[in-house]
């Protein structure tokens, strides 16, 4: 039987990641920009934005983790793919995996389906379906929950652009105790190509009956597509940030 600390470490990661980790965000480029991954037009998109996969010309697939703090039990990874299925229309299709925890104790998964469409010359929408594993230790077991995210892209010009996404379309119930549900979230953004290889990127994530929470990005290099070769710089300002405070004091205070 697990001890007292390893069951409140994993209520903990379980509060962490409802709060500051819902929509799952992934990609190293979105990670470096403070997780503000709404404008980024790139295979990252299936978790992060489906309606800029609708923007992609070309297959592709990726494998991304970070393990935070270098602490097991917060790690994360992720896989991507996304295929143009409409050339010239703007219709890709797009699938994930994405995992969070490394321990028998408690670990999430998330299966998604995103599909992104041009809805005109600079409209494009999106949607993505998730399945969500959850699973503790015995005797607790695991809940597989099915939820939705819609999502939209507007052109204002060949510079600039804005985003919105709404996650977790309808308040899904993960338990009937205290008659718990999946956070809903809705998710609007900014991007704007200052020159060439100058890239700002701004987010703010509200959810539901919750404080709202702001993403900065700045990103510079000679070029977007070499990612390792990109520096980049971000803020980011999280209101709701308690849970991670309380997995850090959890973690060193002793």
């Amino acid at each position: 039987m697990p001890k007292i600390s390893t069951i409140i470490f994993a209520i903990l990661l379980c509060i962490c990641h409802a709060k500051a980790q819902s929509p799952y965000y992934a990609g190293g480029r979105s990670n470096a920009l403070a997780d503000a991954g709404l404008g980024l037009k790139d295979i990252w998109a299936v978790h992060n934005n489906p309606s800029q996969l609708a923007w992609l010309q070309n297959s592709g697939a990726g494998i991304w983790a970070e393990r935070k703090f270098n602490i097991k039990e917060l790690s994360s990874g992720a896989f991507t793919a996304a295929f143009p299925i409409q050339k010239g229309k703007g219709g890709t299709l797009g699938g994930g995996l994405y995992i969070f925890g490394g321990t028998p104790y408690f670990q999430q998964q998330k299966y998604t389906l995103a599909y992104g469409l041009k809805l005109g010359k600079f409209v494009s929408g999106g949607i993505g379906l998730h399945a969500i594993n959850t699973r503790l230790s015995e005797p607790y077991g695991s809940n597989l929950t099915a939820l939705g995210d819609i999502s939209v892209v507007y052109k204002i010009n060949p510079k600039t652009e804005i985003s919105l996404l709404f996650w977790n379309i309808v308040p899904i119930k993960i338990s009937a105790y205290q008659n718990e549900r999946l956070p809903q979230i809705i998710r609007f953004g900014a991007n704007h190509k200052l020159s060439k290889n100058v890239f700002i990127i701004g987010e703010a994530a509200h959810e539901i009956k919750k404080k709202t929470s702001i993403k900065l990005g700045l990103e510079t290099g000679s070029g977007f597509i070499i990612s390792l070769l990109l520096f980049s710089a971000y803020m980011q300002v999280r209101k709701n940030a308690l849970a991670n405070r309380q997995i850090r004091k959890f973690l060193f205070s002793k």
